[in-house]
């Protein structure tokens, strides 16, 4: 909230303050909370979900692949967003899952849709990440 400290004041440009409300930094114990919130989120969904587990072998074998062939800063920079992005959307695809399973637990066309269309996001990420990784290692591997 941004507040005016000097009402009235002669100076055309008046003074400012910022108030935080609740701010992270101003708590570390709720700042190691969220962290450890998410960090189990993640842990949860990585032994409950076996395309995610796949997602993240494929992304050890694809980080093995760029140490082999001795990526650049920038080719490590597009390959680190793009495993980013896949196993975000896997994750993100398992959550929309699970809350339209809680919501509507028997089978509705709706529900079907919601989740086709989640994991059909994940698919996108995942073939244009492929399309990166093509042009990323294409040249590497042409050299070998």
């Amino acid at each position: 909230m941004i507040t005016s400290t000097a009402p009235g004041s002669s100076n055309a440009l008046a003074s400012f303050e910022y108030r935080d409300k609740g701010s992270v930094l101003k708590n570390p114990v709720s700042l190691y909370r969220r962290f450890a919130t998410a960090f189990r989120g993640v842990l949860e969904v990585s032994r409950q979900e076996t395309s995610l587990q796949i997602q993240w072998v494929m992304a050890g074998c694809v980080v093995a692949a760029g140490c082999f062939v001795r990526l650049s800063s920038f080719e490590w920079a597009l390959v680190v967003v793009c495993i980013g992005a896949v196993l975000s959307a896997e994750i993100m695809n398992s959550a929309i899952e699970e809350t339209v399973d809680l919501l509507s637990p028997e089978l509705q066309e709706r529900a079907r849709k919601a989740k086709d269309f989640a994991a059909g996001s994940v698919l996108v990420i995942a073939l244009a990440s492929a399309i990166v990784g093509l042009l990323v290692f294409g040249q590497h591997l042409w050299d070998l």
